[in-house]
């Protein structure tokens, strides 16, 4: 009787590796709120170039009372950049002591 030979064993078939987990994006902002942050910075933006704007200078008064550089109040007034909580609330102090309001009373 001669021995049947074994028979070979099947190779192992991996499972399918799993999808990648796709990351989870962060909850989005209601967009009213949003709309409403860019309203404010928007109408600050404005009546800070109408201020720099009413004599000649003025930017550069401004920039010196702030503390910062001429470009950083154009970058401002030009919506490129906009003022740091601090910057901002020395931009405010100083148009009040000029007599200016750039809140607009609101």
């Amino acid at each position: 009787m001669s021995a049947s030979p074994k028979p070979r064993p099947q190779p192992r078939r991996r499972a399918p590796a799993a999808a990648p987990a796709t990351p989870q994006a962060p909850p989005r902002r209601a967009p009213s709120s949003r709309a409403k942050g860019e309203a404010h910075r928007k109408a600050f933006r404005e009546r800070l170039k109408a201020w720099c704007q009413a004599e000649e200078g003025r930017a550069s008064q401004l920039a010196k009372g702030v503390g910062v550089s001429r470009p950083v109040v154009s970058f401002w007034t030009t919506g490129r950049r906009y003022p740091t909580l601090e910057q901002a609330l020395g931009v405010i102090k100083y148009l009040r002591a000029q007599g200016f309001d750039a809140l607009g009373g609101e």
